[in-house]
């Protein structure tokens, strides 16, 4: 049985992970019970109603008009729309890959650096290319009626 638990950050518990995140409202308090605690310890703290990618990179960026800044993730969207949303104006941003999390060197990546070398017109159409060579995922090679459709970047 999946029910809501009232708990604090000092609650011990004795669930298991999957039965608390089952409820929506245990997912919502326990991302403010963590925003609250992260932002009481200096940390800027952003919440995304949807798919954070786009929010997440925005306000990195922002940031990093005030400072430099450091975004880690494990999603190569997020690198992308780095160097698309990213101003060279701005101080410098890192991103650090995090995919390989039991490793203990991770890629980090100099943003404003890779920029320069890239060049503003490339990293203007980088969100296309990426959208157009990205390989399908979750998609079967057939649609249901059995006849053949085309899959960007499936020619590869």
């Amino acid at each position: 049985m999946h029910t809501v638990v009232s708990f604090t950050a000092e609650t011990e518990f004795s669930v298991k992970k999957d039965d608390f995140l089952f409820r929506d409202e245990n997912k919502a308090d326990m991302i403010a019970l963590i925003s609250t605690a992260l932002t009481e310890r200096g940390c800027h703290v952003i919440q995304s109603p949807g798919d954070a990618d786009v929010d997440i990179v925005k306000a990195t960026v922002e940031r990093s008009s005030l400072c430099t800044t450091t975004l880690v993730g494990e999603d190569t969207d997020l690198l992308i729309l780095l160097l698309h949303y990213s101003r060279r104006y701005n101080e410098a941003i890192y991103f650090r890959s995090d995919a390989n999390k039991q490793s203990k060197e991770h890629k980090v990546y100099n943003i404003k650096l890779l920029k320069e070398v890239l060049g503003d017109d490339v990293c203007n159409e980088l969100l296309f290319i990426h959208a157009y060579s990205a390989e399908p995922v979750e998609r079967p090679p057939y649609p249901s009626d059995g006849g053949p459709h085309v899959c960007p970047g499936a020619s590869r």
